[in-house]
């Protein structure tokens, strides 16, 4: 009897324990007999067995017959089946992982994904640019059930970081530990993934080509193309074959403007014609005869756009605008600038890290030639000083060649 006491009470811990003599029935056959009454009374009908030790002999349980003894039995055998072993619903403990390789994907704009051992962590938005934080909006899939939680937290914020850990593994009943392994994974991964796009970013702002590599084969016969004594009929001829038909003295004009933008003094063009009349084409053609990397080609230009130019970046350039009506007055005057004085500048305000707004003047340098279409040059007196003027040809003759 001591036995099976302490065998029951290491089970249920400090649940009271009540005996009830049913004899040779059980509770079910009771209610199928005699309904829920029967049980109610049977239940209220009950001994307390007190057992304080496992070592103390003084119990104040008598000893029963066998059949009092086969009744506790019943009761141990049912309680079991009620409360099941602390060991069977405790989850195993998952390993915890520390040194894996692991890598950020990209599954499309605003959504990065890092998948781990036990849990998949999807990154949502855009990650910022400041240094001293890491706030992002996490999504965290448990691989097993497919189950989600969403959450927002720096990743720079131990304290958070490790609530969090015990809050993710108290849902999921996983290992705290190991989420937060996972969470510090993740942190270094999203680190990396940030210093990758500033590269980047970075790089944008760098000259793409210093310089170009060209076969030593190739070398030679570009070498003896530009010694050939009719070097500009021969580029006459190719840029021809490249799709301007006609026009035969005006894309001579325009190739030998355009490839001055790397000279000390570059020239500017400002190409007339009615709507339709191929203006665009024009200068487009003779503009992907240059390296594509030293060409911009505009199609509008916003008021203040020049004046937010990086330091060197309208340095050595071929620049096309496809309209210039399009233009306003003010884009109009900074171009103007660019092209005579090679520099703008403004004066502006900007924020400093504490936050405080200070005034800044931010210079503009400019070296390129430039190549602009327009149906009314005319009325552009300050550009036509600037620019040679170039009309094309809407002939009767040039149509039938086009045609």
């Amino acid at each position: 009897m001591k036995t099976e006491i302490k065998d029951l009470r290491a089970i249920i811990g400090n649940i009271p324990i009540k005996r009830v003599c049913l004899e040779d029935e059980t509770l079910h056959e009771i209610f199928i007999k005699n309904g829920s009454e029967a049980v109610k009374e049977k239940l209220s009908n009950t001994i307390d067995i007190d057992y304080t030790e496992a070592n103390d002999t003084s119990l104040s349980v008598p000893e029963t017959s066998i059949k009092e003894e086969t009744a506790v039995e019943k009761i141990q055998k049912e309680t079991k089946t009620i409360i099941p072993d602390t060991e069977q619903i405790t989850n195993p403990e998952p390993k915890i992982i520390e040194n894996r390789k692991l890598t950020i994907e990209s599954i499309y704009d605003g959504k990065l994904l890092l998948r781990n051992e036990f849990n998949n962590y999807y990154i949502l938005g855009s990650l910022t640019q400041d240094l001293s934080t890491l706030r992002t909006t996490l999504i965290i899939e448990e691989k097993t059930t497919g189950r989600k939680e969403r959450t927002k937290v720096d990743l720079y914020e131990r304290e958070s970081l490790r609530y969090l850990a015990e809050q993710v593994a108290d849902i999921f009943c996983q290992n705290p530990e190991q989420i937060e392994i996972e969470l510090l994974q993740l942190t270094d991964e999203l680190e990396k993934y940030r210093e990758q796009q500033l590269e980047q970013i970075k790089n944008e702002y760098k000259i793409r080509r210093n310089f170009l590599q060209i076969a030593p084969e190739k070398e030679k016969q570009i070498i003896e193309f530009l010694k050939s004594p009719d070097l500009i009929s021969k580029i006459d001829k190719l840029i021809e074959q490249a799709g301007v038909v006609g026009e035969e003295n005006t894309r001579k004009l325009l190739f030998i403007i355009a490839s001055t933008y790397k000279m000390n003094y570059p020239l500017h063009s400002l190409i007339q014609g009615t709507s339709g009349s191929g203006k665009s084409h024009l200068i487009n053609t003779i503009g992907q005869c240059f390296p594509p990397e030293d060409v911009m080609s505009m199609t509008r230009v916003t008021s203040k756009s020049f004046y937010h130019y990086t330091k060197e970046e309208l340095v050595d350039k071929l620049m096309l605008i496809q309209d210039y009506d399009g233009l306003d007055e003010e884009a109009q005057y900074a171009f103007r600038e660019l092209q005579s004085a090679g520099v703008i500048s403004s004066s502006t305000i900007y924020k400093d890290r504490t936050g405080n707004l200070n005034s800044l003047v931010k210079v503009v340098k400019s070296h390129f030639a430039s190549m602009l279409a327009t149906t009314k040059a005319e009325i552009y007196y300050d550009s036509m000083s600037r620019s040679i003027i170039i009309g094309v040809d809407e002939s009767e003759e040039q149509t039938q060649k086009i045609i």
